[in-house]
């Protein structure tokens, strides 16, 4: 039930996709830049060789240039213009070995002898029942990876069933649904887009289109399931730039505040008595008042003011409230004759 050589083929493909992003995140005329491409190249054709589980990668090329990588131009005649047609060329090597492989696997699946039985007509595995194995399909491996209960080496759900069960009908619906909705929000969330489209496309080798029964395996996840790795971290990331950013706002806001002149002036510490009438405080002196401030907790404002200024915006603040307590002390003091 491990399948290994689902290991060995995933393997081959990451190997491809990242010889991929290399290539395409190098700039025109990178030495050794079309390297990266063949390589990316030799590896798709050694993951097909090994299992052709990565069929649909030429359609993952295609939405890795369009996001995150936006190697194509912003518009509708973006996808058809000079650039756009350089990027489809590129994809045609990697279309040419998925049909060549997917034209002996159709080839061999119609021919099988042994223990591999031909295809069922559709007389004995209608089209209804063949979308709705599909829907199930596509739904399963959507909520398995986060409730993974009743696990087996072997799923007879798909042995015997009617397409009109609760089951069926209720995967249809998430599909459907989680599609439309992610086609309308697909310019708020382009990436959670994407990897939905990439989900559709590498479930179809085994959504068991050309057989019947068909027996949904954990192994058909070894790729499947990086989708939601991808998101994961996209979504830690995403919150981590946030809450930087809303850091970086806080601490802009606490420095302006502790460098403007009422702050400072605020700030000022009072020299003589007639300070109150400038707008000072007298602070309070004496065993008593140390005891107080020891042992009352800084407030919120330093707390934040000393987490966010930077030293040298600090080392400022600090010499422009020496100058101005001079000026403070001075302010209250009737003039000499």
């Amino acid at each position: 039930a491990s399948a290994r050589i689902y290991c060995q083929a995933v393997f081959f493909l990451l190997l491809a996709l990242l010889a991929y992003a290399r290539f395409a995140q190098a700039a025109a005329g990178v030495p050794r830049r079309g390297w990266f491409y063949w390589l990316a190249v030799l590896a798709f054709a050694a993951s097909l060789l090994t299992y052709p589980l990565a069929l649909a990668v030429p359609v993952l090329l295609v939405l890795l240039d369009a996001y995150p990588l936006r190697r194509f131009n912003s518009g509708r005649a973006g996808w058809w213009d000079a650039t756009a047609r350089r990027l489809w060329l590129e994809k045609l090597p990697f279309a040419l070995l998925v049909v060549a492989v997917l034209v002996v696997t159709l080839w061999a699946r119609a021919h099988a002898t042994g223990l591999w039985e031909p295809p069922k007509s559709l007389k004995e595995f209608g089209l209804a029942a063949r979308l709705m194995q599909a829907f199930y399909i596509w739904a399963y491996y959507v909520w398995k990876p986060w409730w993974p209960t009743d696990l087996s080496p072997v799923y007879t759900t798909l042995v015997s069933f009617d397409p009109g069960d609760w089951p069926f009908v209720l995967s249809a619906a998430l599909v459907v649904g989680l599609s439309g909705w992610l086609f309308w929000q697909r310019r708020r969330w382009p990436g959670l887009w994407a990897l939905w489209l990439c989900h559709l496309a590498f479930l179809v080798p085994v959504l068991g289109l050309t057989e019947h029964p068909h027996y949904p395996s954990d192994r058909y996840g070894y790729f499947v399931n990086i989708l939601w790795s991808v998101a994961l971290a996209a979504g830690l990331f995403g919150l981590r730039a946030r809450s930087g950013l809303r850091a970086a706002a806080a601490c802009s806001r606490v420095a302006a505040r502790s460098t403007s002149p009422s702050a400072i002036a605020a700030s000022a510490p009072a020299s003589n008595p007639s300070s109150a009438a400038s707008g000072y405080s007298q602070r309070p002196s004496g065993p008593r008042s140390s005891r107080i401030a020891a042992s009352s907790p800084p407030s919120r404002a330093s707390r934040t003011r000393r987490r966010c200024i930077s030293p040298p915006a600090a080392r400022r603040a600090r010499r422009a409230r020496r100058r101005a307590a001079p000026a403070g002390a001075r302010a209250g003091r009737n003039p000499r004759p």
